[in-house]
């Protein structure tokens, strides 16, 4: 072999042997870097004794002084460096289910950047927004829907949110009231849930649902995950429906390490809470932790031209994206001090879709978390790829398809299909029926037969519907021309506030010999 050829396949060889781990190191390293040095959380089993973990963590050397009820869990504190070793040591005491690192979360916005119209994400006239205007002909809400927002605090005095807030918890300062310090947590809340139609600011999604402020972030936008697992809990103990966290740990991706916010999220999905979380703003492949986690729906961002902000992270684990700035103008909502200001990142985007959430649980309190969820996904307007894909998720957030998915007319024979044969007579008649479940005024419906076809036709295309008065329509059956099975549809439109709904019509015209005698291919 050739001198060159042998360097050249030697020089290939090393680098191939000594590159592979030195990126597995620093992927490893990578995951640690916002661990909180010298604090592990121990999450002691629920039939454990308080002071018995504490006597039992202390016999180690170890010093446990804060306790964290709702999670059971304990913070304990030790010398830096030693927490692997600790780890260790801890769980294999009986009384422990499991030790994770308390790791470092924050604020998840990005710098401002604004000088447009200022709430294009709800309404704009190229369309790349979420419709909240044709949502809000169907509903505004109601304050039956808790929101639990977790963040930086709120404005307590803020006029967008008079008279709507309900007690929340300050786990940065105990005891004391949960107030905004560094303006993200009113941002965030202002986009979910201020007042609309009150002649001042801004109008968020949900006018009339209730918040929860739950304060976990500091006057510099961080704080701890160990917080953040304590204010799920306190959120799910105290009626809320949705949890909005715009928050998370910077550059991290599935799988995620925060077993004590884990625990929280299972609490909260077991109760019925959906949990709503940003996706991170690294602009990178994987969706920041705890939105990774599958119990929570995690939120990109899209730009006000529906592309993907040039912050938003993405990758298999994201769920749906929302409105979050980064194009030509950013998002405009409340800040203290009665003010207002355009901020933009997937922390933006994220009570958009909360704040969508409180108006279709509102329109019917019955549904499960779960079906909310799908609702949301299924009703998005898809970007990208069709389908799901790794950039949008399932789509960019739409409020009226969102909402009016719940008050689009039904049309009572799904999967209608007539059989007829030489014997029968015609014309002969069938009935459908028009109703919506939950309009309750009564509105205006059409029905149209597409492709048009000289078998079946309406004699009444047009009428009124409500919830409590069903409508009544008639197809007549003309005979066909001859042996086959034939098919069109029948649209059931109410206009652009309620929608369209469709149904299979179908005509199986077969020889009577054939029907029986052949009957298994009927």
């Amino acid at each position: 072999m050739p001198f060159r050829l042998f360097y050249l396949l030697s020089w290939l060889l090393l680098m191939i042997l000594f590159a592979v781990p030195s990126t597995a190191q620093k992927s490893d390293q990578a995951t640690k870097t916002s661990s909180i040095s010298g604090q592990l959380i121990v999450k002691l089993k629920t039939d454990s004794n308080r002071r018995v973990g504490q006597h039992l963590i202390q016999t180690l050397g170890y010093t446990a002084s804060d306790y964290l009820p709702h999670s059971h869990s304990l913070r304990v504190y030790l010398p830096a460096g030693q927490e692997q070793k600790a780890q260790e040591d801890l769980a294999s005491l009986d009384q422990v289910q499991f030790v994770a690192y308390n790791h470092q979360i924050q604020a998840l916005n990005t710098p401002n950047d604004a000088n447009y119209d200022k709430q294009w994400s709800l309404h704009n006239s190229d369309d790349y927004d979420i419709d909240a205007p044709e949502a809000w002909d169907i509903t505004t809400g109601n304050d039956n829907i808790i929101i639990a927002v977790i963040d930086s605090g709120l404005d307590l005095e803020h006029p967008e949110f008079e008279g709507r807030i309900i007690t929340g918890y300050n786990y940065i300062a105990p005891g004391t009231l949960p107030i905004d310090q560094y303006q993200h947590g009113t941002h965030v809340t202002g986009i979910a849930a201020a007042s609309g139609n009150n002649e001042i600011g801004i109008a968020g999604l949900a006018w009339q649902a209730q918040i929860m402020p739950l304060k976990v972030l500091d006057t510099s936008g961080n704080g701890d995950s160990a917080n953040l697992a304590e204010a799920v809990y306190f959120a799910v103990d105290h009626g809320a429906k949705i949890i909005n966290m715009s928050v998370g740990e910077r550059y991290s991706s599935w799988p995620c390490e925060m077993e004590e916010v884990e625990a929280a999220f299972e609490y909260a999905d077991q109760n019925g809470v959906l949990l709503i979380s940003a996706a991170g703003n690294d602009y990178r492949q994987g969706v920041n932790c705890p939105a990774a986690y599958e119990q929570a729906i995690a939120v990109g961002s899209t730009t006000d031209e529906d592309h993907l902000s040039s912050f938003s992270n993405y990758g298999p684990r994201l769920d749906i994206t929302a409105p979050g700035g980064g194009g030509k103008t950013d998002i405009y909502s409340t800040i203290p001090d009665s003010s207002y200001r355009y901020k933009r990142g997937t922390s933006m985007a994220t009570p958009h879709v909360s704040g969508v959430a409180a108006l279709v649980w509102s329109i019917d309190p019955t549904l499960t978390h779960h079906q909310i969820r799908v609702i949301l996904e299924t009703t998005s307007d898809d970007l990208g790829s069709p389908g799901w894909d790794r950039f949008f998720g399932w789509g960019r957030l739409n409020a009226w398809q969102a909402v009016s998915y719940l008050t689009r007319p039904q049309i009572k024979l799904h999967n209608w299909q007539v059989k007829i044969d030489d014997d029968d007579s015609f014309p002969m008649q069938k009935q459908a029926y028009v109703e919506t479940k939950y309009t309750t005024e009564t509105v205006t419906w059409t029905a149209i037969i597409t492709p048009q076809v000289s078998w079946v036709n309406i004699s009444t295309n047009k009428g009124i519907v409500s919830s409590s008065l069903p409508a009544q329509l008639t197809l007549n059956i003309e005979h066909p021309e001859s042996y086959d099975v034939y098919t069109t549809t029948l649209y059931i439109d109410v206009g652009k506030s309620v929608g369209r709904t469709e149904t299979e019509l179908r005509l199986d015209y077969l020889p009577k010999w054939y029907r029986s005698y052949l009957p298994i291919a009927q």
